[in-house]
């Protein structure tokens, strides 16, 4: 606000006064405090240049006093003739260094970037290995207990069949037939086992990913019918390179993956939903992704998920179905990942490496 008329005005109005300089304020100040103003603002002034303001503000409700406004004003001189000192010493920086200041300021923020992207990568990296440790831990015991549970299973199936091949009453028959069905199931989870755990050779299979695909919708068939209509499936295949849509792999241990992973995406949807299969090619990688609008996971249980023996149906189920794909993914150098919201739906992303098979 200048020292003109209509600033004075604005002064008036907004309950400030800020004049132009202290030498011309004296009778300008006592009008106005005079007048009521219970606060004050009086500019410091160098060279005609306002370089700072005083403010003061008054609780009391008395208006200033002349022996106030003279001690504000000198007070201000003084200060402008400190400032003006102060400032004299400092060394105004040439535009050469300025821009080399900058520079430097550039450069040091982009190294305390690149350690702090350095930092998240390792602590990534650690957290990662943790993981694979953890893992692998558990695949060795998985290995280790289907080991034994096998050799024990041997026994008691060639014992049941012995006595099956013996026994002529039908009601002892049917007691063995029921031993011989369970442990068909027992074998079957030993096998899920095995295939978390396996880590040797397998004889590869030239096979084309749709046709996987589509085995293993045969397969969870019956599954879908028995929701009388409530399941729609939707099935995208993008159209692959020629060559490319064929995979060498171990095809009966990938179509049971891909069948764990299906019938795990039905029963979560046990009101009915849509299940979705797209597959497409993306830089030498298959990648099949299977989403449901089920009842989803918990952020904890996702972490949880691919863990042998992990289960949240109750004790009725193994929890077998996604730790043995994820072993059949791994150990044909792929990857599985689990994205999940709890009440919307869970999606479950394969990626497998192809090679070109002319």
């Amino acid at each position: 606000i200048q020292a003109t008329d209509r600033g004075l005005e604005l002064c008036i109005e907004s309950d400030r006064l800020l004049m132009q300089e202290v030498r011309r304020t004296k009778t300008m100040v006592k009008r106005i405090c005079h007048a009521g103003f219970l606060e004050v603002v009086i500019p410091i002034v160098i060279n005609d240049v306002v370089v700072h303001c005083l403010w003061v503000g008054k609780l009391r409700l008395k208006p200033f006093t002349d022996e106030e406004i003279s001690h504000l004003a000198k007070q201000c001189n003084v200060d402008a003739e400190l400032i003006y000192q102060y400032a004299s010493n400092v060394r105004i920086v040439s535009e050469h260094e300025a821009t080399k200041l900058i520079q430097l300021y550039q450069y040091i923020a982009e190294l305390l970037k690149s350690d702090i992207e350095y930092h998240m990568q390792l602590d990534k990296m650690e957290e990662q290995m943790v993981e694979l440790e953890r893992r692998r831990a558990l695949a060795e015991m998985a290995m280790e207990v289907a080991h034994h549970f096998n050799n024990m299973l041997c026994a008691i199936v060639g014992f049941t069949e012995i006595l099956l091949a013996e026994e002529r009453d039908e009601d002892k028959r049917e007691k063995l037939m029921s031993i011989l069905n369970v442990s068909e199931q027992a074998a079957t989870v030993i096998r899920k086992v095995q295939n978390f755990a396996f880590t040797g050779e397998h004889k590869p299979d030239t096979v084309h990913v749709a046709t996987l695909i589509q085995e293993a919708l045969d397969h969870i068939q019956p599954l879908i019918e028995q929701s009388k209509g409530k399941i729609k499936i939707e099935l995208q295949l993008q159209q692959l390179t020629p060559g490319a849509s064929l995979l060498e792999c171990d095809a009966n241990a990938l179509r049971n993956a891909l069948v764990d992973i299906l019938a795990n995406a039905i029963e979560a949807m046990p009101e009915g939903g849509t299940l979705s299969i797209n597959m497409r090619e993306k830089d030498g990688w298959f990648i099949i992704e299977i989403t449901d609008t089920g009842v989803g996971m918990s952020e904890a249980v996702c972490k949880r998920a691919i863990e042998p023996f992990f289960s949240t149906k109750g004790p009725s189920r193994y929890g077998m179905g996604l730790s043995a794909a994820y072993g059949v993914v791994k150990r044909h150098g792929g990857n599985l990942e689990i994205e999940s919201i709890e009440g919307q739906g869970t999606k479950v992303k394969m990626m497998l490496p192809y090679r070109s098979i002319k």
